[in-house]
């Protein structure tokens, strides 16, 4: 993975020409950014963590961009795609010169179709849903966040190399979930035995069947496609009957520090596909790690740094652009690449506007000081080893 010191913004066009040639918009008094995330449901936990990132991104900037104050107002979708549709359609009423968000995939689809159809560009750095960025994809939409294809396909390849006899899957009863394990069946088929599967609705608090299932299924490997608080009541069940101590539990996104500390000892050995820890070697990670600390006292989650980076990423190239003009914006960060990055480097694809930047699996262990709970680094994937084609 290429690593440089300092933040290196490159846009990849000639700014100045494009500014020039487009025009650049009368400024405004304020840039006013309409943030999209679930605050509450079983998605909020998630939300949180990810405001805290964003807010931090702006602060950093002392509140500014193209040298006017920065307006955010952070609106709770509930995790629900139909409240996400009001928020953002009372965003764009007010105002908002783009949006970002949401967490859930289904919210983040409904959101596109309003802003597509608005013409308000919309940055995804968290939702994962393949569709975002091919079948429903538009011009106006830019995802900083790894695709669930992506995320799949980095967890397949860690299965292969743990090389489980047999596996057993458990996915959420969604779209992209149900998707993920598909990618995993294809990926190992012929070298590991699929011994059940099960898809659980989204919010589900019992796990106790599935699990006794995994048990007696004779697995030594289960994958698990499941999110935010979903996450925290399998782990913590599993953890009461030993799942662990006969069974690797594989997933993307699956635990991260924040999951870790509401499921306890029992996320010990857990590995999870990560978009982003606290222990990545990148000098931009180092100082961002820092900079959370000191101003939320705690260390960032995984969601946390993934939204940071993604969004502070979309502000430098605007505030590059030195235009109001979102067509200039658009085209910019669609050319984009980065080494400021807290992951090292990322560029945007043209073909589908969605980032491409390396991966990582880490297992929970325990932590030292500050935080019970940290990742541990097993394993790393470049970003042209796992990218999907282009649409």
């Amino acid at each position: 993975m290429k690593r440089m010191i300092g933040a290196v913004l490159c846009v990849g066009i000639a700014l100045g020409g494009i500014v020039s040639q487009a025009g650049a918009q009368e400024a405004k008094e304020r840039f006013r950014i309409g943030g999209l995330l679930a605050l509450s449901g079983p998605l909020g936990i998630l939300g949180e963590d990810a405001r805290k990132g964003m807010d931090l991104a702006i602060a950093e900037r002392d509140g500014k961009l193209l040298g006017v104050p920065i307006d955010i107002e952070w609106a709770d979708t509930e995790s629900k795609p139909q409240v996400a549709v009001q928020k953002a359609t009372q965003a764009m009423a007010g105002g908002a010169e783009f949006l970002v968000g949401s967490v859930g995939s289904g919210e983040t689809l409904a959101i596109m179709k309003v802003s597509g159809a608005r013409e308000v560009p919309l940055l995804v750095p968290l939702s994962t849903d393949p569709s975002i960025t091919a079948a429903n994809r538009n011009a106006f939409t830019f995802r900083t966040a790894s695709s669930g294809e992506t995320l799949a396909i980095v967890a397949a390849e860690y299965l292969k190399d743990l090389a489980p006899k047999k596996i057993y899957g458990v996915a959420s009863d969604y779209g992209v979930a149900r998707a993920g394990w598909d990618v995993v069946k294809n990926k190992l088929a012929g070298g590991s035995e699929f011994v059940g599967e099960d898809f659980p609705a989204l919010g589900e608090k019992d796990y106790t069947v599935i699990i006794n299932k995994i048990l007696s299924s004779g697995a030594d490997a289960a994958y698990i496609g499941l999110g935010g608080s979903d996450c925290i009541a399998f782990i913590k069940q599993a953890g009461e009957v030993g799942l662990l101590k006969t069974v690797r539990i594989v997933g993307p996104n699956l635990v991260d520090t924040t999951i870790a500390a509401g499921a306890g000892d029992a996320s010990i050995g857990v590995a999870s596909v990560i978009r982003y820890d606290v222990g990545l070697p990148a000098d931009a990670n180092k100082k961002f790690v820092e900079a959370f600390k000191a101003k939320y006292g705690q260390l960032p989650s995984q969601l946390a740094g993934d939204s940071y980076d993604g969004f502070k990423w979309w502000l430098e190239v605007v505030d590059a652009t030195k235009s109001w003009d979102k067509n200039v914006w658009m085209k910019a960060f669609g050319a984009a690449k980065w080494d400021g990055s807290v992951l090292g480097h990322r560029e945007m694809r043209a073909c589908d506007s969605q980032s491409q930047h390396p991966s990582y699996v880490a297992e929970v262990v325990k932590g030292e000081g500050e935080t019970p709970y940290a990742m541990k680094i097993v394993a790393e994937f470049a970003a042209d080893r796992i990218a999907t084609a282009c649409p």
